[in-house]
């Protein structure tokens, strides 16, 4: 419904599904209860369907997902493939994650080998909000599966309407998930606006998994159903436009008279700060020049290290890692005194191997790769070309750009509990521009965000950046010492089951590297 009210045209639809003869598969990924019953949505909502057994198993289930052909994730891919295939023009796929960074990265990784886009429109929403939106727009969900404390066999088949002040009650008295992102039921989609017949079940059988005294483990197969006609179907203008709303970043409008102010905004940099660093090859081997490093109290700045041939992306990778650290050692650092490093690649096609959008260290978070793209069509705002925009629009599509990048980081750190405010939370940041003139109007703006104008921040202009932008963060942040966090995170991947473990790996005594969804700590 998302995707209908920012403009989007629904194509397909498609769905993996276990063996015939297994209800419900322990998969990381996929739910599969109710699974009798989707060949019928391709004629509620006149769309062709495309299905996949699920072949594959849950595998790969560390934080970065790695190709593995015998993992269920491979499963969508040959899925999504299919579609593509089917349907050339199209150019994303609807994703429903709201929680979960495990099948978020999946699917993104999917995508980005299909060239597709994932849209996530629910991604992170306010559960006990999103789930009123649902009943409000006229979203028909009933339970087919109970799998947590305070949910009964009972409550099988029926609506989120009639479940909505139980689900409220449970999650205030054992923190069970008000959407069911722990997993603690499952929905079947009746009817929505966009159904132009809504599904009938007629016949159910009850079915217990695990009859466990304290929390039931109960499903419902699907043993018949058939479509009915609606009178009415569709989503309303005012219903279209309440829905695009929910997704909008407010972008502040530069008057005639606020712009030049903010654009002749003067700032504390020092022309004698800018380094240009330069390096050269000679006869196959790396020559490293006096400008390609420097000490810069209490930073030591590296810059300009290629590989002395060129083969493939690791051994060049580790060849300049190598160089690093005999120029650390030579000045009494090691890797361990690194708070950032910038990787240029010359084809975006080695990105995902090389890809970490978002990596925390013991107490620090390195992010990077933030571009001014909006979320409901992740394009630009302002997408004509430099060259024919007046000064003012110019600099009215970098105010855009601006806006909608740091706040998608700032929702960035938030969910990791850290802040975009103060130079407590904020230890260091690159910003790379497409001009040097744009230094002043986006260090504005930045002050404005942080609160704070004493954060270092160091700008880089450069010849071109992804899509075409003008604008990309990276920034490195201090993380909370949150213990309880952490604790609960080393559970959920079972890497860490004791308190003692978890002090150990906080202490930083534990050398072992452990993943949790979307976030590598080291």
């Amino acid at each position: 419904m998302h995707c209908f009210a920012n403009d989007h045209e629904i194509i397909a639809l498609a769905n993996l599904k276990p063996e015939q003869s297994v209800q419900e598969l322990d998969s990381y990924m996929f739910q599969t209860v109710g699974c009798d019953v989707i060949d019928i949505y391709s004629e509620a909502m006149e769309l062709p369907l495309y299905r996949r057994e699920i072949l594959g198993s849950s595998l790969e289930i560390s934080t970065d997902y790695k190709t593995n052909s015998k993992d269920e994730v491979e499963d969508l891919f040959e899925l999504l493939s299919l579609v593509k295939q089917k349907h050339p023009e199209v150019e994303g796929v609807s994703v429903g994650a709201i929680l979960s960074n495990y099948q978020r990265v999946r699917v993104e990784h999917v995508c980005s080998r299909l060239n597709l886009v994932s849209l996530s429109y629910l991604w992170r929403r306010d559960q006990s909000e999103l789930i009123k939106e649902m009943m409000d727009e006229g979203l028909n969900a009933v339970l087919i599966k109970v799998a947590a404390m305070g949910l009964k066999k009972s409550h099988l088949g029926k609506s989120l309407n009639e479940m909505h002040s139980t689900l409220i009650n449970i999650n205030k008295l054992y923190d069970v998930h008000i959407c069911g992102e722990g997993g603690e039921y499952e929905t079947l989609v009746l009817d929505c606006p966009l159904f132009k017949k809504k599904v009938i079940l007629d016949e159910v059988e009850e079915i217990i998994h695990s009859d466990d005294e304290y929390a039931i483990v109960a499903f419902l197969k699907i043993k018949k159903a058939h479509l009915e006609e609606k009178l009415n179907f569709g989503i309303s203008a005012e219903s279209k436009k309440s829905l695009k709303e929910r997704n909008l970043v407010t972008v502040p409008q530069i008057s005639d008279d606020e712009w030049p102010s903010v654009r002749s905004d003067s700032t504390n940099f020092n022309k004698n700060d800018t380094l240009k660093y330069e390096t050269s090859t000679k006869n196959n081997s790396q020559v490293i020049d006096t400008s390609s490093f420097i000490k810069k109290h209490p930073y030591f700045y590296i810059s300009g290290l290629v590989a002395s041939t060129s083969s493939d992306v690791e051994k060049e990778t580790k060849e300049i890692f190598k160089l690093i650290k005999d120029l650390l050692d030579d000045n009494c650092l090691t890797l361990e005194d690194a708070i950032l490093v910038s990787v240029y690649i010359k084809d975006m096609k080695l990105f995902p191997i090389l890809n970490n959008q978002a990596v925390v260290i013991l107490d620090q978070g390195y992010f990077s790769g933030q571009i001014g793209l909006v979320p409901c069509n992740m394009k630009l705002e302002y997408e004509t070309a430099t060259t024919e925009f007046t000064k003012k629009k110019e600099f009215e599509s970098l105010n855009s750009e601006v806006v909608f990048s740091l706040t998608s980081l700032g929702h960035c750190l938030e969910a990791l509990q850290m802040s975009l405010k103060g130079k407590e939370n904020l230890v260091y940041c690159i910003c790379f521009i497409t001009s040097s003139a744009y230094k002043d109007f986006v260090y504005s703006i930045w002050k404005n965000y942080t609160l704070d104008d004493e954060i270092p921040i160091c700008f880089i202009t450069v010849s071109g950046l992804p899509r075409n932008c003008k604008v990309e963060w990276h920034v490195v942040c201090s993380v909370p010492k949150n213990r309880s966090l952490l604790l609960s995170l080393a559970r959920e991947v079972n890497d860490y089951e004791t308190d003692s473990e978890v002090e150990e790996f906080q202490n930083g005594i534990s050398s072992k590297t452990i993943s949790f969804k979307g976030i590598k700590y080291i």
